[in-house]
């Protein structure tokens, strides 16, 4: 009986642990420097928590770091975002694909789950994707999330707020 729930224990550990969030501060919520390219971090039109990123103007932000994936694991990528201006935002939000090397793979563009989607001003809008690693470009080890703020809409201004990128089952 004892080690029945032992095993039930890790059972439910290892589920718990498939979940994390493999974006570190996708909330802006610390300091930890994971992107390159946003504007800066808001404390107000948060979607939780007391921060949330923004983004003036036509930005390409990318992770910092590279996220291990494996081909065999469905992963899902989400966000919210909301238009903080007068006029609608545009993303597109995705992955960049890199080997085990940790290069870039060549010749092959971004996967965008999201493309050139309009977010409307003052509505905090959720949008995911869902991928299976093994559907990545041959030879992917590594991702890098992308997210190209106010596509097509220089004078936007954007919220972007709870990314996450996971194992899903």
């Amino acid at each position: 009986m004892k080690r029945m729930l032992i095993a039930l224990g890790l059972v439910s550990f290892c589920g718990l642990a498939g979940a994390e969030n493999l974006i570190k501060n996708g909330g802006a919520e610390n300091d930890i420097d994971w992107f390159n390219g946003f504007s800066g971090k808001l404390t107000t039109l948060v979607k939780s928590g007391k921060n949330c990123y923004y983004v003036t103007g036509t930005k390409r932000i990318t992770a910092k770091k590279l996220i291990a994936v494996e081909s065999n694991k469905k992963y899902e990528l989400s966000g919210w975002f909301k238009s903080a201006g007068d006029d609608s935002s545009k993303i597109c939000f995705g992955l960049i694909a890199f080997d085990a090397n940790k290069k870039k793979i060549k010749k092959t563009k971004p996967l965008f789950f999201v493309a050139d989607k309009k977010i409307v001003p003052e509505i905090w809008t959720k949008f995911s994707g869902q991928v299976v690693g093994g559907k990545l470009p041959a030879g992917t080890k590594f991702v890098k999330v992308i997210l190209v703020g106010n596509y097509k809409s220089p004078k936007g201004r954007l919220a972007v707020d709870d990314l996450e990128f996971k194992a899903v089952k």
